[in-house]
């Protein structure tokens, strides 16, 4: 492992045992269940820790953490309500370091993080789940366009001007949009579930069944809770999972770390 795998797989455990200690269920999801079954540990090029909770899950471990200061152990808990923290859903970060990510500017700092996400029930009927996906990734993009190095806006203007016009006037709108992110869409007949708080696509939306069970598997030579259809919430969303993909695609966050404290 890496430094930064080593200081995120830290996270994990705090967080597992926070969640063991409150009854709260979580799942690994993504790319770190596609690691857990396939490499029982980190997939070796990946740089982040991502976990999901159905959304009562989410909201009782929202309870807990604001009970405790917005801590776990040393581990500072970003809630979407926080002031000037950009994303729609939870990080946990370690406070004693600063990430550099490829893509994002450094308008707002965190130090290494494990990615909580909540899933929100939705209609099986497509048109309405699809609609509502559609929705939210644009959402995603405009939210993106205040942060991205690549900003067609920061291109259009010098950077130091660029960083003083988003500092003041974007705020407003980039909090908007934050907020629309993060609240639950409409559950419909609750046939289906997905993640909808930061979506890129319409292919997370899964049967509901998929989170009625869970499973323990290991991941770094411990034990962490994952959704028992892993196998079902994996094929539906990668294919053949288990399959290695081109070198080529063997891409990562591109994030960099450093030590503050």
């Amino acid at each position: 492992m890496n430094k930064i795998q080593k200081c995120e797989l830290e996270i994990l455990k705090a967080i597992s045992k926070f969640c063991e200690k409150n009854n709260i269920k979580y799942s690994l999801i993504g790319g770190t269940m596609i690691g857990a079954v396939r490499h029982q540990g980190f997939i070796p090029w990946d740089d982040d820790i991502d976990l999901a909770m159905i959304r009562q899950e989410y909201e009782k471990f929202i309870i807990c953490v604001k009970k405790q200061n917005y801590f776990i152990d040393e581990y500072r808990v970003m809630l979407p309500e926080c002031n000037d923290y950009f994303y729609p859903f939870i990080k946990v970060i370690n406070t004693q370091t600063l990430v550099c990510e490829e893509r994002i500017n450094e308008m707002f700092p965190l130090g290494v993080w494990v990615d909580i996400f909540p899933l929100d029930y939705c209609d099986t009927k497509e048109e309405r789940s699809k609609e509502e996906t559609k929705k939210r990734v644009h959402a995603v993009k405009e939210l993106l366009r205040f942060v991205a190095k690549d900003s067609s806006r920061l291109k259009a203007f010098g950077r130091n001007i660029y960083l003083s016009i988003r500092k003041n006037v974007n705020k407003k709108d980039w909090k908007v949009l934050k907020h629309f992110l993060s609240t639950k869409p409409s559950e419909g007949d609750k046939k289906c579930i997905g993640s909808f708080v930061w979506p890129l696509s319409d292919k997370y939306i899964y049967p509901a069944q998929v989170a009625d069970g869970y499973t323990y598997v290991l991941f770094e030579g411990e034990k962490y809770m994952m959704f028992g259809s892993y196998d079902l919430i994996l094929r539906l969303s990668y294919g053949n999972y288990m399959q290695l993909p081109p070198e080529a695609e063997r891409v990562n966050h591109g994030l960099t770390m450093k030590y503050i404290k």
